[in-house]
């Protein structure tokens, strides 16, 4: 029996499966480092948040898009809907992404979990991942905190393994070196528990609040 082929994919509730959607044939670079290629029936753009105009491949920006399977609109909730679609029905996913050569593109993370440290932009993401990587960490989280100088600087939240023992200065060694120096953690703290929504996803909005009170 032949292996099994992943595919990589990309969509959300307000536009559905398959907005960006691999192949079969797809690369093994493909399937791990890009989000798909435009699904049929899609039209996906990637802008600048401030400016609207359309970004180069590399730059990163946010995911808007528009077709068929996009809602009509939050039900009972005219104002929120107005805040997501354009006057052209593109409606912004609040979805960091960035285009690949060839027409593909790759999910960055939320917008808003977006870091900006010293003028540059940090996809928390990266950072995460090699955290994750690390046999002692059973979860993390990356967020930011307001800087005098630097505008934000990265805080990991981490829950380790069962058994496992590390400190805040061990989980930072282990990001020097692997990662830009302003990806690297400035602080870590530990947590029995992450905060999490009714649908299994990390309350990033309560730990940058839990960051400034303990660190500010």
């Amino acid at each position: 029996m032949a292996p099994m082929r992943p595919i990589s994919g990309y969509g959300m509730t307000e536009i559905w499966l398959g907005a960006g959607i691999g192949a079969l044939n797809d690369s093994d670079q493909l399937r791990a480092e890009s989000s798909g290629y435009p699904g049929l029936g899609y039209e996906v753009r990637i802008v600048d948040p401030a400016t609207k105009q359309d970004c180069a491949v590399g730059e990163p920006g946010e995911l808007i898009a528009r077709g068929f399977s996009v809602m009509l609109g939050y039900y009972t909730k005219p104002a929120e809907t107005a805040q997501c679609f354009d006057e052209g029905g593109w409606f912004y996913t609040g979805d960091t992404g960035i285009w690949l050569e060839g027409g593909y593109f790759r999910l960055l993370g939320r917008y808003k979990d977006m870091l900006k440290v010293g003028g540059e932009n940090v996809d928390p993401m990266e950072t995460e991942g090699l955290l994750l990587e690390q046999p002692e960490v059973h979860e993390v989280a990356v967020v930011g905190l307001p800087d005098d100088r630097l505008s934000e600087v990265p805080v990991a939240f981490v829950k380790l393994a069962d058994g496992a023992e590390i400190n805040a200065e061990g989980i930072i060694d282990r990001c020097r070196g692997a990662v830009a120096s302003f990806k690297v953690p400035k602080h870590v703290i530990f947590l029995e528990e992450f905060p999490m929504t009714a649908s299994g996803k990390i309350r990033k909005a309560e730990l940058r609040e839990r960051a400034k009170q303990e660190l500010l």
